[in-house]
């Protein structure tokens, strides 16, 4: 790679996920939402008090919630946000700003809890998160951490939000993600990470967990060796439509993918032998015996 522009990241982190996290929000009149926080749901599992429920829900307005996105909801070729993150931010800047009215009640009744977390400052606002950074508002290429195999999605720098509105898509810290300055480079970039030769190099690197599972760490996908040019290579307008076709189904077929899989691989400077090599070790890796 050598790309110092390539750099994974991580998503947020709120260190109050029970307060910040929005699990659900439906949209009321006035611009206004009602919300039920992480935190309910977790009192209401652990059969709290109607007090101690009614601290986790209320009021805010729309404005306050942008759509935010868990390891859980990003696979190959797709992605799916869920739920809310409370929004404090400018949404191209990321500057923080005071709360409006009713999402500053809210916050205030947490306010202990708020003002407690680890790499809170004086002077923040109540509402802030941590490892935010113009990059986190960019387009973006992603992916979770604990999977069987590297499973990519290209994220547009916003989404759709409550009322229908594109609002900034939000990583949670469970996301790793590299920033690209356009959608088309992200897009380039998952058809690469998607990709055989990708695939088995991140897997052969990768800290093995359970269940036949590995951990695609920031460190891991960094030591990835990107081809030379892969941005002006002939091969890139093919690889670009093909990502398209991808992200639009969330799938491709075995065909397509076959195909993905010689381009990336004439990117490397492979060989059709040597792709029937890479094939063979990574069903070794996986498990599944060479053939």
């Amino acid at each position: 790679g050598g790309d110092p522009e390539l750099r994974p990241r991580r998503g947020v982190v709120t260190g109050a996920n029970e307060v910040l996290v929005i699990r659900e929000a439906q949209a009321k009149l006035g611009g206004l939402a009602w919300i039920r926080a992480e935190g309910f749901h977790r009192a209401h599992r652990q059969g709290r008090s109607n007090a101690e429920l009614r601290r986790f829900r209320g009021l805010v307005e729309s404005s306050a919630l942008v759509p935010l996105l868990r390891g859980s909801g990003v696979s190959a070729w797709r992605y799916r946000p869920g739920g809310y993150l409370l929004w404090v931010y400018d949404d191209s800047g990321p500057a923080a700003g005071p709360a409006p009215p009713h999402a500053a009640r809210y916050l205030s009744r947490h306010e202990a809890v708020l003002s407690g977390r680890s790499g809170w400052r004086p002077g923040l606002p109540p509402g802030a998160v941590f490892r935010l950074s113009p990059e986190t508002l960019r387009p973006k290429v992603a992916w979770q951490d604990l999977a069987e195999v590297l499973e990519a999605v290209a994220l547009p720098a916003t989404a759709r939000g409550l009322e229908a509105k594109r609002r900034p898509l939000i990583p949670l810290n469970t996301v790793y993600f590299i920033p690209t300055d356009a959608e088309d480079r992200a897009l380039l970039l998952a058809a690469l990470l998607n990709s055989l030769p990708a695939r088995t190099f991140a897997r052969a690197v990768a800290e093995r967990a359970k269940d036949a599972r590995f951990r695609f760490q920031a460190w891991t996908v960094a030591l990835l060796p990107l081809p030379q040019e892969w941005v002006g290579h002939g091969t890139a307008p093919r690889l670009l439509a093909l990502s398209k076709v991808a992200h639009g189904r969330g799938v491709l077929s075995a065909r397509e993918t076959e195909e993905l899989d010689m381009l990336v691989g004439l990117l490397y400077g492979l060989s059709p032998e040597n792709m029937r090599e890479l094939d063979r070790f990574d069903r070794w890796l996986r498990g599944a015996g060479a053939r």
